[in-house]
C-alpha cells in the first residue's frame, strides 16, 4: 500500500503512526466498532425491573428512581432509566398518546387548567384516550 504526500498530509501523526504500525503488523482492515464487553451494562434483570415498574405506573425519571429506591432499596440513576431501551419506546409512546389526547381535548374545545397535578392530568388523558373519548372517573 503506498500513500501520497498529498494523502498522508492530510492525517494527524498520530493516526499515521497507528496506520503504519497496524500495516507492519498484520493486515490493514477497519476494526470492529462494537465492544468486545461491556462491563458496565445494567443488569438484564434490573431492566426487566424498571421496564415493568414503568408499564405499571407510567412515572417520569425522577419518580420512578425515588419509587425502586423506596421500594427495593435499589439506588440507580435517571440516566440508567432514560438508557434502557424499552423504557425509551415507553415515554416515547406516552409522549404521542398525550400529545394526541391534547390534540382531541383542543378540538372538543376542552381547557385544561396548568395547575392540575401530573397524575390527575395523565389520568385523565389516559381515560379520554382509552375510553373513546366518554370521560369515566
Amino acid at each position: 500500500m503506498i500513500l501520497s504526500y498529498h494523502e498522508i498530509r492530510n492525517l494527524s501523526p498520530e493516526k499515521t503512526r497507528e496506520i503504519v504500525i497496524r500495516a507492519i503488523n498484520g493486515p490493514l482492515h477497519d476494526l470492529p466498532k462494537k465492544p468486545h464487553s461491556s462491563p458496565n451494562k445494567t443488569p438484564p434483570s434490573l431492566e426487566n425491573l424498571i421496564t415493568l415498574k414503568a408499564k405499571r405506573t407510567g412515572f417520569s425519571y425522577r419518580r420512578l428512581k425515588a419509587l425502586i429506591l423506596r421500594k427495593y432499596s435499589l439506588s440507580i440513576s435517571e440516566n440508567t432509566i432514560k438508557k434502557s431501551s424499552l423504557i425509551k419506546i415507553l415515554f416515547l409512546l406516552m409522549c404521542i398518546i398525550i400529545w394526541l389526547s391534547l390534540i382531541y381535548l383542543s378540538m372538543n374545545g376542552i381547557l385544561l387548567m396548568l395547575k392540575q397535578e401530573q397524575d390527575s392530568l395523565l389520568t385523565l388523558l389516559l381515560s379520554l384516550w382509552f375510553c373513546g373519548g366518554e370521560l369515566i372517573m
